[in-house]
């Protein structure tokens, strides 16, 4: 039951993800598309403890994920981390190119349904995680 949560969770969340995306692309297009300083374009200046405390924040976004996923993922040992790290940012392309793709109109160019392409695509990227953790209880090696 409790995974069952998690994956409910999981869902949801990748749902929310890529409707606020295709509902806001403005927004979206500021956090994630637009070249806007970075911290790492403040390191070694006077700004740079401030620009540090803004990824910190920022990264708490990502721990939303994260955190969900550490628990839905059944491995153990040093290399959990890295791998669940690896694997939320490679979800996350996923998302990202589904939004920017759409948000730009080159899904427009190339396919008459946008809307069936998306609904499809997010039901293989919500597969796909769930497949993910059945090829780990499976043995599969994560690296």
């Amino acid at each position: 039951a409790a995974l069952k949560k998690i994956e409910d969770r999981l869902k949801a969340m990748i749902r929310a993800y890529i409707e606020f995306g295709l509902t806001y692309p403005s927004y979206y297009d500021i956090m994630f598309n637009l070249h806007t300083p970075k911290y790492l374009d403040y390191a070694e200046t006077e700004i740079e403890p401030l620009a540090f405390r803004e990824k910190q924040n920022a990264l708490k976004c990502l721990t939303l994920f994260i955190d969900p996923v550490t628990s839905y993922i059944p491995i153990k040992g040093k290399k959990k981390e890295h791998f669940i790290l690896y694997q939320v940012i490679k979800f996350w392309s996923d998302l990202h190119g589904l939004i920017t793709l759409n948000n730009s109109r080159l899904f427009h160019e190339v396919t008459d349904d946008v809307d069936d392409f998306i609904a499809k695509r997010t039901a293989d990227i919500v597969d796909n995680f769930l497949k993910l953790k059945d090829s780990l209880d499976e043995g599969k090696k994560i690296f």
